[in-house]
C-alpha cells in the first residue's frame, strides 16, 4: 500500500501546478499497467459523467481532473461551479434557493438553507 507523502519542494511537476494556481495536488503511484489503465478509464468517466460531480460540493469552485501517460503527455478535464441567486424563484432577504452553475454540466437550482 501507498500512503500519501508530502511532495518535495524541488519536485518539478509540484512546481508546475503551484505556479498555475493550484493549492492540493493528489498525485498516486500505480503498481502497474492494469491499474494504470483502470485509473485513467476512471478519470476520464468522473470528467465525463452526466451526473454533476461538483453540485453540492459547495467548497469547490475548479476540479481539475489531470492524467500523464509514461510519455508525457497529458489530457485535462476540468469541471467548475460557481454559486447565485435563483432567478426560478421570488428574491427575498434570507434566499433559501441558490443556482448552481456547473459550466459544460448546466445549472441546478439547489436549497441554500432547509426549511424548518
Amino acid at each position: 500500500m501507498a500512503l500519501p507523502v508530502p511532495a518535495e519542494p524541488d519536485d518539478p511537476a509540484l512546481t508546475e501546478f503551484a505556479d498555475a494556481g493550484f493549492v492540493t495536488v493528489v498525485r498516486l503511484p500505480l503498481r502497474n499497467s492494469i491499474a494504470a489503465a483502470a485509473a485513467v478509464d476512471q478519470a476520464k468517466a468522473l470528467a465525463a459523467s452526466e451526473a454533476p460531480l461538483l453540485l453540492f460540493l459547495d467548497r469547490i469552485s475548479t476540479l481539475a481532473v489531470e492524467v500523464r501517460d509514461s510519455e508525457g503527455r497529458t489530457e485535462r478535464h476540468t469541471l467548475t461551479r460557481s454559486e447565485g441567486g435563483s432567478s426560478l424563484v421570488a428574491r427575498q432577504t434570507n434566499d433559501w434557493v441558490s443556482e448552481v452553475d456547473l459550466g459544460r454540466s448546466g445549472r441546478s437550482s439547489t436549497p441554500s438553507s432547509w426549511a424548518t
